[in-house]
């Protein structure tokens, strides 16, 4: 398990770097980055609950909680069209920070599976 937190560590870092040099070089490729880094992001934190493999419950509890709130203001926000542009703004805001803090999450866990004993990491 140690070995796929790595490499999806390694893929958050690489998404999230490529979106921010695409910003330097393409600004139209904003949208396709928050997506591409989104969607990794979710799937992960999904693998990883479903998995139940972390070390840092708190966090991902905070961040469970912060992605259902979301998705819930997305619901709404499709029922109620002139809240479609507020929420834009708001996951324009919060996304990033939220990326940056899951891939810091992430990182911290690979470092608490480097503390363990072998035989702890089968």
């Amino acid at each position: 398990m140690k070995k796929v937190k790595e490499i999806d560590l390694y893929i958050q870092i690489l998404l999230l770097l490529t979106w921010l040099l695409s910003l330097c070089f393409k600004i139209n490729y904003v949208f396709y980055g928050y997506f591409i880094v989104g969607s990794w992001h979710l799937l992960s934190l999904i693998f990883y609950w479903i998995v139940g493999s972390h070390s840092q419950e708190a966090h991902h509890k905070i961040i469970r909680i912060i992605i259902g709130t979301l998705l819930l203001l997305v619901g709404v926000a499709c029922i109620i069209n002139p809240l479609i542009y507020v929420l834009f703004f708001v996951l324009i805001i919060t996304t990033p920070p939220l990326a940056i803090y899951y891939s810091c999450v992430c990182f911290m866990e690979i470092k608490d599976l480097q503390k363990r004993p072998l035989y702890q990491l089968k």
